[in-house]
């Protein structure tokens, strides 16, 4: 069994809470310009000390914020606010969208600075609830912060401001006692710039599981986020062993290293370093040197890989370079290619995926120079000449839910014009539902792929075919399913691939064992242990499985 990858993508979710409750802090920042109004039971005014209390049920608006207690003390010359309540009922901060809880609330409504303590917020991600507690919830004005070296800064962003959370906890179990629970001793959050997480640690139940050796950064202003996490790994191939190590990247402002390690009890060691590094505003270079063994020519290698690219919101271009890089692409039921391929330079102009009209859509054009090695069935090396390519491409996406039913159409044309006066195109296509009757969850999807001409490259030569996808979930009790998934290859009237997949869903966690039977040519059956918690990107997983039923815009990759 390969327990698989703990993925670096561990609280990004934490940006989607803390920009609900910028929302909050950020109503209150115009306070000072609008008329505070008290409601409540008693409201008694000391001219002496310019304090107005209210008493029972009291609230405090301005704007679109309101604070409720059962005792609010307002200073009008000073611009103070002191609210408190009883255990059961706390503090109330809201401003229509967004609520926090606390035990007391102090706060500055002339500087925009205040400290909540025992804040508790209830946060809605991806439908579901995010239940977070800590101690001391505080906003500080984004220069206060940079004086007191909270955080590094040069200049004030107009307006903007620093939220502090310590002592932190968030789960998605809504239970005394949940199954699984994040803290972190403090949550640093600078609007339109970056989240800093303190040593986050994780919790299965009551049982301490790890603490991440260093600080979690989620840098917020990019398009791509770079987090940082170091995670220990174990994994399982059939043709590697056991691997035992770790990895993850080391973030700062504006780039990140990622970098892993892991031993294997068949073939010795294998390591990763990537360095991405953000160049003003909208360039990136990256750049990735990978040591690894194959089983085309059982050797560990080195493999370099370079990419620059310039980023604008409906369009990118990136500059590809690459030595080494291990090919295992299975083209079809009978065929398996295995190589190592070399690029320079590749070339590629595109869009990110974009949607319009219920549908989403990309392309793309490239262009390159290749060079890939193989080994052919008398064991003889076969190196190729470098050879040219231009490829143009375009995809779209499209689902709708009708009742009880999605239907989804994935749609993919390439041209690809090469030396010698020589072109392939391949147009693929994908047309599947996804549906349910009564409890149980099914899915059906026919794949085809249409292929005309010829290629001066064997790597990237496709033959057609035209599969049939069929998923079914069945439920056993009230938190096991078993899931269901295989591949029939219609053109050679064969079962391709089974997977079986038991899971354990609760509230707020979800369990995964997967054993994937590839009866392809060249094909390995595994298993995999996964590990997930619902509402979070937190979970344990490693899976090689193509699945036709999820959506190709969450994978936003050009090939």
């Amino acid at each position: 069994m390969e327990l698989c990858k703990l993925r670096h993508k561990v609280i990004v979710f934490i940006v989607i809470i803390l920009m609900n409750l910028l929302f909050l802090f950020n109503a209150t920042t115009e306070a000072g310009e609008r008329t505070v109004e008290l409601d409540a039971e008693r409201i008694t005014y000391d001219d002496i000390s310019g304090i107005a209390t209210a008493e029972g049920n009291a609230i405090l608006s301005y704007g679109d914020v309101r604070i409720l207690a059962e005792r609010i003390d307002y200073n009008d010359d000073a611009g103070k606010v002191v609210a408190s309540s009883i255990p059961d009922k706390g503090v109330v901060l809201s401003n229509g969208r967004q609520a926090v809880r606390g035990d007391q609330l102090l706060y500055d409504i002339n500087t925009s600075e205040g400290i909540l303590t025992g804040a508790k917020s209830t946060v809605i991600v991806d439908g579901k609830p995010v239940f977070i507690r800590g101690e001391n919830l505080e906003a500080i004005p984004y220069d206060l912060a940079v004086e007191r070296k909270l955080i590094s800064g040069k200049s004030s962003f107009d307006g903007d401001y620093v939220i502090k959370w310590d002592n932190v906890s968030i789960t998605t179990c809504n239970l005394e006692h949940p199954h699984y629970r994040l803290e972190a001793r403090r949550f640093i959050f600078t609007p339109q710039h970056r989240v800093v997480v303190k040593r986050p640690r994780l919790y299965l139940g009551e049982k301490y599981i790890f603490t991440y050796p260093f600080d979690y950064i989620i840098n917020v202003n990019r398009q791509k986020s770079i987090e940082t996490g170091i995670f220990p790994t174990i994994a399982y191939q059939s043709s590697k062993g056991t691997g035992i190590g770790f990895s993850g990247p080391i973030a700062w402002e504006s780039g990140a290293i990622n970098f892993g390690l892991l031993y294997w009890s068949d073939i010795g060691l294998e390591w990763n370093v990537a360095l991405e590094q953000k160049i003003g505003r909208d360039f990136t270079f990256r750049g990735e040197l990978d040591y690894s063994w194959d089983r085309m020519w059982d050797d560990n290698k080195y493999r370099p890989d370079f990419s620059f690219r310039y980023d604008q919101p409906l369009w990118f271009v990136q500059l590809n370079w690459s030595r080494n890089q291990y090919l295992e692409m299975q083209k079809n039921a009978d065929y398996q290619y295995r190589g190592q391929l070399d690029s320079e330079p590749e070339i590629i102009i595109g869009s990110p995926w974009l949607q319009e009209s219920g549908g989403w859509y990309r392309v793309s054009a490239m262009w390159g120079k290749y060079r890939s090695s193989t080994v052919l069935d008398s064991g003889i090396e076969e190196t190729e000449p470098w050879r040219s390519r231009y490829k143009l491409a375009a995809e779209t996406y499209y689902e709708t839910r009708i009742d009880q039913v999605t239907p989804f159409l994935v749609l993919n044309a390439e041209m690809m014009f090469y030396e010698e006066d020589k072109r392939q195109d391949v147009i693929s296509a994908i047309f599947g539902l996804r549906y349910d009757i009564g409890n149980f969850k099914l899915g059906t999807a026919y794949a085809r792929n249409w292929v005309s001409g010829e290629t001066t490259m064997s790597w990237d030569q496709e033959f057609e075919n035209e599969i049939i996808y069929q998923m079914l979930e069945i439920p056993l009790g009230k938190y096991f399913s078993l899931g269901i998934l295989g591949g029939y290859d219609l053109k050679s009237s064969f079962l391709e691939e089974m997977n079986y997949t038991l899971r354990y869903l609760n509230d707020c966690m979800l369990w995964e064992l997967t054993y994937r039977n590839d009866r392809n040519f060249g094909g390995e059956n595994k298993v995999y242990f996964s590990i997930g918690f619902t509402g979070t990107s937190v979970e344990v997983k490693n899976k090689e499985i193509y699945d036709p039923f999820v959506s190709p815009v969450s994978q936003n990759s050009i090939k």
